[in-house]
């Protein structure tokens, strides 16, 4: 693997498993794929630092293939063309790559529509704090459980939106102090202290900050370009974070808005995926499959108003539908992965 001697060693192959070891012998690190005549990808090995080895592991059908090295700052090289021989296989697997020229226009639209989320949640944070600041108890629930459902639907998921998101609704673990840390604060935070009894006048302060901090995510938005390999991979990791994360309980601080969360963090699922659509269905077999399994556990979560209520088999219905989602959803990210190619 490298600029000069790309697939260098390589020679002949038959019809069936095929185990390739790759060696980095360029200066820099990179990429290799196995690709068909017409430029679909096999296998690849990602990433392959300067002396390192990789693997490439596939099925092959009869046909022609070759080697592809996409070394860091450098156009890709083609290595020499292997014909296939031998008994007919299905083979593994064939993806046609998705560059990032490709996704620019969805991370584009993505980035617009997160924005106007935005406006709309910063001016629902200026209730909430206005709500505190007037000791209305009942007003600021309200305002909160608006403004944290909007928060759900932006698609925030391991930290796509970097620090700025953490200050809007981080959570205590981790913090010395725990739920009594003073460096808690944000969405969670509030609801921690409105639904344990907090004093409205203590929570106020929370408010205000709040409404500042949404108002500098708005801005960093703004002014960031969008990475497209992060929107692909929140279309599989925002339902992973609703198993992990919102229907085991680990975000709830009191509202029981798990179920209500989860519609809406699978709203934005649902949005990403419609967008992608079109690079997606000739490329992944299991769409119409995937697209049905999201409208079911859209249904099966927006029939439980409170989890706490929640009967077994409801629990237990959410629980398979959204395991079976988030496991048909993990292929997407490598899918449309943006790669660099010829």
């Amino acid at each position: 693997m490298s600029l000069s001697h790309c697939g260098q060693g390589w020679s002949r192959a038959t019809t069936g498993a095929l185990h390739l070891q790759i060696h980095n012998v360029d200066t820099a690190a990179g990429e290799a794929y196995l690709d068909t005549s017409d430029g679909a990808i096999l296998a690849e090995a990602d990433p392959v630092g300067p002396g390192s080895w990789g693997t490439l592991d596939a099925v092959l059908a009869p046909g022609t293939y070759h080697l592809v090295c996409t070394m860091d700052d450098a156009d890709p090289v083609t290595g020499p063309a292997i014909t296939v021989t031998g008994a007919a296989e299905p083979g593994s697997p064939q993806v046609h790559p998705v560059t990032s020229g490709d996704l620019a226009p969805y991370a584009i639209a993505d980035s617009r529509r997160i924005a106007g989320r935005l406006l709309t949640l910063h001016a629902q944070s200026r209730e909430l704090g206005a709500a505190l600041a007037a000791g209305d108890r009942t007003r600021a629930e309200r305002a909160w459980r608006s403004a944290y459902l909007t928060w759900n639907t932006l698609g925030v998921a391991y930290g796509a939106f970097g620090a700025g998101a953490d200050k809007v609704a981080g959570l205590p673990y981790g913090l010395p102090l725990g739920v009594a840390d003073p460096g808690w604060t944000g969405l969670h935070r509030i609801e921690y202290g409105l639904w344990h009894g907090q004093p409205l006048s203590h929570l106020a302060a929370l408010g205000e900050r709040l409404t500042g901090d949404v108002a500098a995510l708005r801005t960093t938005v703004q002014q960031t370009e969008l990475d497209p390999g992060e929107m692909v991979l929140r279309t599989h990791e925002i339902a992973e974070q609703s198993m992990q994360q919102t229907l085991s309980g680990v975000d709830d601080f009191g509202s029981d808005t798990t179920t209500t969360a989860v519609t809406e963090q699978l709203t934005a699922t649902q949005e990403l995926l419609t967008s992608l659509r079109r690079l997606l269905a000739p490329r992944y077999p299991d769409l119409a499959r995937t697209e049905e399994l999201l409208q079911q556990t859209h249904s099966a979560a927006a029939a439980i108003p409170a989890w706490q209520r929640a009967t077994r088999k409801q629990r237990e219905t959410l629980d398979a539908d959204l395991s079976g989602l988030c496991e048909l959803l993990a292929p997407v990210a490598t899918i449309l992965e943006p790669r660099v190619v010829s």
